[in-house]
């Protein structure tokens, strides 16, 4: 059986595939795609920080035109709308006979699996996300998405062990790094060297990262750490505007043939702001996944010193698995980048306590002023 896999996808209408992808996207028995927003025609609030991504349940039809049977809900923006946003896409999708994983209405529904069977092999495929990149994490009476946790996921994928193809999600990183978090690569690898899984597909850091290979009991394992993005149309959204910068053009997806444990990969690039899908020479991919490559091979603590040397951002701390202690390592980031939105916040919140107000008014010149003054007076004056 010949699976496509598929990263980061927000859907959105007037975009263009290239008609040599869409003919590979075509030629599997059926692909997998990272869907990374809810499909929500609700009122547009959040809680949430930042931007809320959101698709229309008509753009559905992409997925049902280039042979997507199954969606990835394990990511970081599949609880923009919260509940609300997660039950109507599930919703949209069992009506569009589409199957998903990696999220559920309880930490029981976030880990079921999707499972597929080809003669006599049984395949399965499941998705987990890494708390550290924003996601809502499913608990037993809450909803979310399947958390990143060895213990669980060891737990959620040992009824699966004697399965023929173990393949996951695994929606994990930092946006915009060339490597993976040590941390990250060490789990990756006892579980693929436990026998838990055989091939995993990474998206998060929008884009490309390395490519680690072994045989492991016979048996050729695969993780591709980052496949890039899809397709993320830029623009206008929820909370704020979405750019990336030049380098999450570049991706590529994967067709992974389950009976020969082989795989080739598409590359492509995305244009106009993220609207046009594009096929390109496979050599440049080539090199830049060489490059990314290489340091995987080498064993955790030389390439935990690898990666604290070369990493695009070193003021970001490196995590643990442990989350006392990354509490701890992240307070000096935390008080760098936060202090100020937390004395702001509390400082307006004060003011509003003791009946003050803080308006942002325009002069008769166009000029931003801030008046500080009583709400009553400010409203009359």
């Amino acid at each position: 059986m010949k699976i496509g896999f598929y990263s980061d996808l927000v859907l959105g209408d007037g975009v263009y595939i290239d008609p040599a992808i869409g003919q590979k996207m075509k030629e599997t028995d059926f692909n997998c795609v990272n869907l990374e927003c809810p499909v929500y025609s609700g009122e547009k609030k959040s809680k949430k920080r930042g931007v809320c991504l959101y698709s229309k349940a008509a753009d559905l039809s992409f997925l049902s035109l280039y042979h997507f049977k199954a969606v990835n809900l394990a990511n970081n923006h599949m609880m923009d709308f919260g509940l609300e946003g997660l039950q109507e896409t599930m919703d949209k999708l069992k009506k569009a006979q589409i199957r998903y994983f990696g999220a559920g209405e309880n930490e029981e529904q976030a880990y079921r699996t999707f499972t597929v069977k080809d003669g006599d092999k049984k395949i399965m495929i499941a998705g987990f996300s890494w708390k550290y990149t924003g996601s809502v994490i499913a608990k037993k009476w809450t909803p979310g998405v399947a958390g990143i946790s060895l213990e669980k996921i060891k737990r959620s994928l040992g009824t699966y062990k004697d399965y023929d193809c173990k393949i996951a999600y695994f929606h994990f990183g930092t946006e915009f790094e060339d490597l993976p978090e040590p941390y990250l690569k060490k789990m990756v690898e006892a579980l693929l060297k436990e026998d838990y899984l055989d091939v995993v597909i990474g998206n998060h850091p929008h884009c490309i990262q390395g490519i680690y290979q072994k045989n492991i009991g016979g048996k050729e394992k695969v993780c591709f750490y980052s496949l890039g993005n899809l397709m993320i149309p830029e623009g206008e959204y929820c909370k704020g505007t979405l750019r990336y910068p030049p380098k999450s053009s570049l991706g590529f997806g994967v067709i992974y043939d389950t009976d020969q444990r082989s795989w080739e990969w598409i590359p492509y690039q995305s244009t106009k702001r993220g609207r046009s899908l594009n096929a390109v020479c496979s050599e440049e991919l080539e090199r830049k996944i060489s490059a990314y490559s290489e340091p995987l091979q080498l064993a955790d603590i030389e390439y935990r010193r690898y990666y604290k040397a070369n990493r695009n951002n070193k003021k970001r701390p490196i995590f643990e698995d442990n989350d006392k202690i990354n509490v701890l390592i992240s307070l000096p980031f935390l008080l760098k980048t936060g202090c100020f939105y937390i004395f702001y916040t509390s400082a307006k919140k004060l003011l509003w306590l003791s009946g003050f107000d803080v308006v942002h008014e325009e002069d008769s010149g166009g000029r931003k002023i801030v008046r500080r003054g009583r709400k009553n007076d400010v409203e009359k004056g």
